[in-house]
Formats: C-alpha cells, structure tokens, sequence
C-alpha cells in the first residue's frame, strides 16, 4: 500500500494576508452556558437575557431563544460573549454593561423597559414536575440543587419573566400562574467534542452534555452529578445513529436514547478513546486495543494486546478501518488486522487524530499532516510549515483544498493550493482562541473551546 501524497512538516509558519475575494467571512456565531442570569430588559419583539455567557435574545412572538448574535450583524463583538453585568434600555438604545466594557445599540423600542425590581415574597407559582418554587423566590429541583431568582421583568403584556442563577430563563404567562422552564445554551462552557446528525447537535465537555434537537429547537442538559446511569462528563468521543447517541468515555461505550432521555453503560468497562460506525457496528480505540459493539451497545469483542498502543483516532475509508496511534497507524479489514508503515517513516511516529474526507484519508502526526487517497500511489512532498506562534496543532478538519487547524491560539486556515495561511481568533469573534477541536456541519464548521462553542459559515 503505497498511497502517501502530502507530507507537511511541522515548522516555523510565514502568514501571507489574504485577498478580500479569497476569503469571505459571512459570519461566526458561537454559544455558550447561559444558565446565570445577571440582568434583563425587553425591546418590542425580544426579552434581552443578560449571563455570564453572554448577551442573549428571547423572540417574544416566536415563543423561542434566537441562536447568539452573528458576530458581524452586532459589529460589536465585545458583547457577544463577555459575562453581562447589567442590561437597561433608554431613547431606543440599549445600554450592555460587560466585564470588557459598556456598548450601546439601537433597538426597535414603542416602549422603555429594564428589570423590575424581585419582590421579597413570589405568589405560589407552580413549576413542571420535579421541581418546587419557593415564595423566596427559589427554584430546586429533586436533586436539592437551589437556583435563586437574580432578575425579574414584565413584559408589554404582562407575562413575567424570571432570570436565575443556574437554570436560566423562567416565565409566568399573563393572567396564568404555571411557571415555564425556558432552556438555552449549553450545559457547561467547556466543550470538547462535538457531534452533529441530521436532527441532533451533541455538545460534550466536562461539566455536561448538552443535545441540541435543531429542528424543535430544544435544548436538553444532562449532568453526570444528577444521573447515576451517566458515570462522568469527561467524553472522549461522540457518534451520533438516529435517536441514539455514542459515548467514548474512560468507563467505557454509554448510550443516550434522547427520545427516552435515557443513559447506558455498556459492559465490559473499557476504557475507550474514539468511535468509528460502518454499516450496524461500532468500533473503538481503546488504551491498548480495539472494542467492537453492535449498533445497540452490546459488545461483540474485545481484541486486546498487551503490546498494542492507545488508540487515539478511527476513520474508515475504501470498506477499511484505520487507527491513528501512539505508534502510527494500523488497518483492519477482511485480511485481518495490519500495520500500515512507509519507508520514509512518516506515519511510523505518533499519530493524534484521523478524517476521511472524499476519497483521501487524512492524518495528523508529530511529523505533520499525511494524506493517504486511495487513486495515487507514487509519494510526493507537499512544502508546508505549520508551527503556529509556537501552539502545535490539536485538531484539524480538511475542507476542499484548505485546511483549518485548532490551536491555542485560534483557528489557522491554511490554502494548500497557494500556501497562504489566515487566522480566525476573537477579533473575528471567535469565542476564545484555546479552540481544542473541529466537526464539520455541512456549510458550518464548529469550534469547541473552554468559553463555549464558536460556529463559523463556510462561503467560497
């Protein structure tokens, strides 16, 4: 098998500026843990939630959270991801007092209205099943977790709205006393993997999982703490088949059915590092092996050696299995398992991560970026130097013939047909510039940092 046609040795990077009709940003709209409420205000169509997210808007009309502001409609991206301190509207302007400064901005306001002040005793409201208001103005849950209401305002036509610290955005409708639960956002700020289906958006990272039902745009959090079937957050890698979802985690396969909203560890407990589903069974790297599961979670084998690597990636390309590990890489297909080697070395060194796209297959080692396609066969070099600002690179996603790469110091768009390179970071309004992975949706591609995740819009 001699397939190899890029080879792009780490370096010292040049960063050549790009031509306005090379490269459009349409826009970079990104989501974060708006659970902490610190102020509201409302405009004619929007209730405006102040958190420590971030400034988000709630669609009075539409009866739902509009996804955050696009960095380029607002043109003000200090306010799009910075903690909110206090919101006040006045003269068709509102006012946004944030932890990097106050911004004002024209609103469409018949009206002026801030928060009204809480009342020291709340009529008895009645909240969904599971959880119980307190006159204090307390909402807790049955797993005692107290959310305290921070913010109150009602609205043009008298429904009330209720900000709190820890469960978001409550309202009361006018004339009614039933209170409504109104989540948005993710279930923690830090988020490592993400995965995306036709239907779902899955949003993982220590501190919760988040699901994210696109189309109903329902926003549903699970948190390890309160569900004893879920053993941790910390989620090595999601795949997502239909109504289930696959979780890699250091206590083996768990499942999510998000229709029941309900969790599954599978046994045997192995520790497993990355997903891979080809037809109706699922392989993963584990420590030191592979793990092989039906599409319902019920393990099929464990093909184990004390000698094999940690897996750290698998990909499947041309009806093959490929694993990136500490040691290079191996396949797997009807002739068994193989190591896949090169003279030259290039992938006999450790190998972080794997993704098919089209028909190449991509790797990205200690010694750079490796494209194996399945239709060239003589190796060439392909000139490249990628050290950026001294970060090395954790992620990547090819698209086309650019390549983007996660690194510490923000997103690195590299063109391989012309070799100019561009970075995406928060002046382009990037959540943070410690962005830890990259999935492709489509015409998106999504971030994941420790703020939340940014999403950006391809547009060439």
């Amino acid at each position: 098998m001699k397939a190899l046609l890029y080879i792009l040795p780490f370096g010292i990077l040049f960063i050549p500026s790009f031509a306005t009709s090379d490269w459009t940003t349409v826009g970079m709209a990104s989501v974060s843990d708006y659970r902490f409420v610190t102020s509201l205000a409302e405009g004619s169509r929007f209730i405006y939630v102040g958190t420590t997210g971030g400034l988000v808007r709630y669609d009075k009309v539409d009866e739902r959270f509009l996804f955050p502001y696009d960095y380029l409609d607002v043109a003000i991206g200090g306010i799009i991801n910075s903690p909110v301190k206090e919101l006040s509207v006045s003269d068709n302007r509102l006012k946004v007092e944030t932890s990097t400064g106050t911004y004002s901005f024209p609103v469409s306001l018949p009206f002026d209205s801030t928060s009204d002040d809480c009342p020291e005793s709340f009529p008895g409201y009645i909240p969904p099943p599971g959880y119980f208001f307190r006159p204090d103005g307390v909402l807790s849950d049955m797993h005692l977790h107290d959310y305290p209401v921070t913010a109150c305002l009602t609205d043009f036509i008298g429904n009330k709205f209720l900000g709190t610290w820890g469960k978001g955005l409550l309202r009361v409708k006018n004339g009614g006393n039933l209170l409504d639960l109104l989540p948005f956002g993710l279930a923690s700020p830090v988020v490592d993997n993400i995965c995306v289906s036709d239907d779902y958006t899955v949003f993982a990272g220590e501190g919760g999982i988040t699901v994210w039902e696109r189309e109903k745009d329902i926003w549903d959090i699970f948190q390890a703490e309160d569900i004893p079937s879920l053993p941790t957050d910390r989620v090595e890698d999601v795949l997502i088949m239909g109504d289930t979802v696959f979780f890699a985690t250091e206590f083996g396969l768990v499942t999510l059915d998000v229709r029941k909203g309900r969790f599954k560890t599978c046994r045997p407990a192995v520790e497993l590092t990355s997903l891979a589903l080809v037809k109706d069974t699922l392989w993963a790297g584990t420590t030191d092996g592979i793990a092989v599961y039906s599409s319902d979670g019920v393990s099929l084998d464990i093909l184990r050696r004390a000698d094999f690597p940690r897996v750290n990636d698998v990909a499947y390309l041309d009806n093959t299995l490929w694993f990136a590990t500490d040691y290079g890489v191996f396949t797997w297909n009807d002739k068994g398992f193989l190591r896949y080697t090169k003279d030259d070395g290039t992938l006999d060194a450790s190998v972080i991560s794997a993704k098919a796209s089209a028909d190449t297959l991509f790797f990205l080692s200690r010694k750079g970026i490796v494209a194996v396609p399945s239709f060239i066969d003589k190796p060439s070099i392909f000139p490249g130097l990628f050290i950026f600002n001294g970060r090395r690179i954790r992620d990547f996603e090819p698209v086309g013939r650019f390549f983007f790469f996660a690194t510490s110091s923000g997103v690195a768009l590299y063109d391989r047909k012309s070799f100019e390179t561009r970075m995406l970071t928060t002046e382009e309004g990037l959540i943070s510039n410690d962005v830890r992975m990259i999935t492709r949706e489509g015409k998106y591609l999504w971030f994941g940092t420790p703020k939340g995740a940014s999403r950006f819009t391809l547009d060439w």
